[in-house]
């Protein structure tokens, strides 16, 4: 279909520039409308595809949602998960997956963003209502660089292979005492046997 065709159009949001954001299910686009001066007709100005809506059931209605830093939210129903654009389709992020924990959906649908730039989400399938804090990309590459910078992330790492090493040692050498003495005492080996399976 052509800019400005549709294919089941469903969500639909506005950003402060008055440019109107469209999911178009089955074209599998997001396509975007500018008004002209009167505010009454519409040109189509951008339009992106998704790797996502491919499930032909009812229920994929696929909803999105803006927020101030010129974000898309898009709910991918039948992939379970949201994936964020910004307003010029680049893909920045997606979560969830399928399952009823707290970062995972069973069927996205309505999604909304809040003043203070909350992300909710109506769970369908779950009959839940979901609420998400995302750090903005770039903070959380700045945390990433905090770290490296006052050596929280390589003293951290150190303390981990320090404790698998360690734990490696231990469990040889424990291994091999245990080993020597189950050759050497007979007694010993009846007690444990039934405990241990030889390989």
């Amino acid at each position: 279909f052509d800019a400005g065709q549709f294919d089941e159009p469903v969500g639909i949001d506005v950003d402060q520039d008055g440019r109107v954001y469209i999911a178009d299910t089955w074209n599998q686009r997001i396509q975007v409308f500018e008004p002209d001066p009167s505010g009454f007709v519409f040109t189509p100005v951008a339009k992106w595809d998704l790797t996502a809506w491919y499930g032909q059931s009812l229920d994929n209605k696929p909803y999105l949602a803006l927020d101030r830093q010129g974000h898309v939210f898009v709910t991918d129903p039948d992939g379970y998960r949201i994936i964020e654009f910004t307003t010029n389709g680049d893909f920045i992020r997606y979560w969830g997956d399928y399952g009823g924990t707290a970062d995972t959906f069973n069927l996205p649908a309505g999604i909304v963003v809040d003043a203070a730039g909350g992300i909710w989400v109506s769970d369908a399938g779950y009959n839940r209502l979901m609420h998400f804090i995302l750090p903005a990309p770039y903070d959380v590459w700045l945390s990433f660089v905090k770290t490296l910078k006052n050596g929280t992330l390589l003293y951290h790492t150190a303390i981990t292979l320090t404790e698998v090493v360690l734990g490696m040692l231990v469990g040889v050498c424990f291994a091999t005492v245990v080993g020597y003495m189950l050759a050497k005492s007979r007694t010993l080996e009846k007690i444990l046997s039934p405990y241990l399976v030889a390989s």
